[in-house]
């Protein structure tokens, strides 16, 4: 019979996919948030959360995966599974992912003009999300 840690090592690739697909969702929502506020607050026609879903979370899907693998694994690697550790890693991955696809092309610019930090407050709901979610899937006291 397999010790237990080994059993759960092999099945943690699930409960980690639920979290991200989660976690996606989440940042989505409260980005499409975000964006609705600042237009009202523009005086401009707002997006509603279904269209933001609709076009904002197959981007986001496909652009958050890459650095969510990379700092899930460091995260799984260190044995971090703390909730404050997984609202850091969405938050770097949030802003890591928008600096480095829709970043300024020369660094001068991109300090005169750094990305919007509500990305990185929505990376960390994702994060938030995301060890909930896995917590929940795979039956750990949260």
């Amino acid at each position: 019979m397999e010790p237990a840690a080994k059993t759960q090592d092999r099945w943690y690739f699930w409960p980690a996919l639920a979290g991200y697909l989660a976690a996606c969702v989440a940042a989505t929502l409260v980005m499409g948030t975000f964006l609705e506020v600042r237009s009202v607050g523009d005086g401009a026609a707002g997006m509603s959360l279904f269209l933001a879903l609709i076009y904002g979370l197959p981007l986001m899907l496909i652009l958050a995966s890459p650095g969510f693998l990379l700092l899930r694994i460091a995260l799984h690697l260190l044995r971090r599974f703390d909730p404050i550790s997984f609202a850091l890693v969405g938050a770097a991955n949030g802003y890591g992912v928008v600096s480095l696809f829709f970043g300024a092309d020369t660094l001068e610019r991109y300090l005169r003009y750094p990305p919007d930090p509500a990305f990185a407050a929505a990376g960390a709901v994702g994060g938030m999300v995301s060890w909930l979610v896995e917590r929940r899937i795979s039956r750990a006291p949260t």
